[in-house]
Formats: C-alpha cells, sequence, structure tokens
C-alpha cells in the first residue's frame, strides 16, 4: 500500500518533500556509489526543487555520484521555458557543483533530431548506461496522466522503454517519456499532487480495492510509494 502524506497547501506540500528529499540525497550519497534520481516538472515539482535549493544542508553534501534525469520532456527548443530540464536548471541543478554528464536531459526540439529520432537517440543513451533507479519523482495530471503516459494512449503494451508521444492532449503535442516499465523499476516513487482539480483522480487512483486504468494507477516503486498531498487535493479521500 502507498503511503499518503498530506499537508495544507501546495508550499507545505514542496517544503517536506523538499525535506525528505534532502534526506534521501544524504542516505544515497553516503553510499559512495553511483545513484539515479528522476526529476518531474509541473507545478509542485519545480516548488519543491527550490525548496531544496534553500535548504541549509545541501552544499554540504557529496553529489559526485548522483545522476539527474527527467520521467519526460517537452518536445520544444532546448531554451524554451515550458522544458522540464530548464525549469529544473533555474529551480535547482545551476546552484550544484555538477559535471555535465551527471545530467541527462532528452534531446531538444533544436537539437536537429525529429522526434522519433530524439526518442532513439536517448533510447540508446539509457541503454547503454542502463541506470538502476533509486527514485522517481512524478506529477499527476488532472486526467491521470504521469510522465507523458495519457490515458487512452496504448502504450502500456509496448516494449520500449523510451516514448515519442506526437498527440500530447495537453500542449505541447510532441513529447518524450520513459515508459511504465521503467517507472516501475524504481526502488522508490514519490507522487506529488496539489490543488483542487487533482482530487477526483487522487481519489480514483488511491481508493481500496479500485481497479482502473489511469496511468498513474500504473505506477508504483519496488519498495516504497509515496504520495505528497495538499488538503485540496486529497479532499475527497474517504
Amino acid at each position: 500500500m502507498p503511503e499518503v502524506k498530506i499537508y495544507q497547501d501546495l508550499e507545505s506540500v514542496a517544503e517536506h518533500a523538499a525535506e525528505e528529499f534532502i534526506e534521501k540525497l544524504e542516505l544515497l550519497s553516503s553510499s559512495g556509489k553511483p545513484f539515479n534520481i528522476m526529476l518531474t516538472g509541473g507545478s509542485v515539482g519545480i516548488k519543491m526543487l527550490e525548496r531544496v535549493s534553500e535548504h541549509p544542508k545541501l552544499h554540504s553534501l557529496s553529489l559526485n555520484h548522483l545522476n539527474f534525469w527527467w520521467g519526460d520532456e517537452r518536445f520544444v527548443p532546448n531554451q524554451h521555458p515550458d522544458r522540464n530540464a530548464l525549469q529544473a536548471r533555474v529551480a535547482l541543478i545551476d546552484s550544484l557543483d555538477l559535471k555535465a554528464e551527471q545530467i541527462h536531459e532528452f534531446p531538444a526540439a533544436d537539437s536537429g533530431l525529429n522526434l522519433a529520432q530524439a526518442a532513439e537517440d536517448f533510447a540508446v543513451h539509457y541503454s547503454d548506461l542502463s541506470p538502476s533507479f533509486d527514485l522517481v519523482l512524478l506529477g499527476v495530471g488532472p486526467d491521470g496522466h504521469v510522465a507523458s503516459l495519457f490515458p487512452d494512449h496504448n502504450v502500456s503494451n509496448s516494449k520500449e522503454d523510451i516514448i515519442a508521444e506526437p498527440s500530447s492532449p495537453k500542449p505541447p503535442s510532441e513529447r518524450l517519456s520513459f515508459n511504465y516499465s521503467v517507472l516501475n523499476s524504481a526502488t522508490e516513487v514519490w507522487f506529488l499532487a496539489a490543488g483542487i482539480e487533482k482530487s477526483e483522480v487522487v481519489e480514483e487512483v488511491l481508493r481500496e480495492n479500485s481497479v482502473n486504468t489511469l496511468p498513474a494507477a500504473k505506477v508504483s516503486g519496488r519498495v516504497r510509494t509515496v504520495w505528497f498531498l495538499d488538503e485540496a487535493s486529497a479532499s475527497l479521500r474517504k
């Protein structure tokens, strides 16, 4: 069963998730082994990274073995404000002393590749490194989508680890995403959600004995799954 943590509002969700994120960084970095964290975009995910960047413990941690990845990416130019990786760089990553090879961004639309080529290129990069994900962060859409895996977009049977999504119902239409198989391979998965518009999907996914096909219901960590919610997004939970 997933753990469910409910806080007052979006700011509180971001603050408490950031505190646990720092604790996770501290634990993983102390092993001296490479570790991999998958970041998410969205209002809560980026706000959490901003809170992490302000944490007094952050710069005392040794992050030489940290690798950042993203669950999905909008296929837009590298400096486009909608790009998850750019938002994460501004919120946190640019303040860290990381090497370029520690940051694994999906190709951008101005990389010289089309969407299909970008997916193939990144799939090779992922396959070459074969990372084991210690933590995956995911936002949740009001329609139940996670990363760029959308309801009624039949990719769950695909054997591809990287998905090219050409027709996202939420703009921009072209996206790149990790598939379910990779998300579900993670040791831990943390869902971040806030706002009354998320309440119906949160209630549906977390309802005991619920059987549904929403993307958010198809993802869980091998060891631990945590939902960080605000009171509004959790308001319909029985």
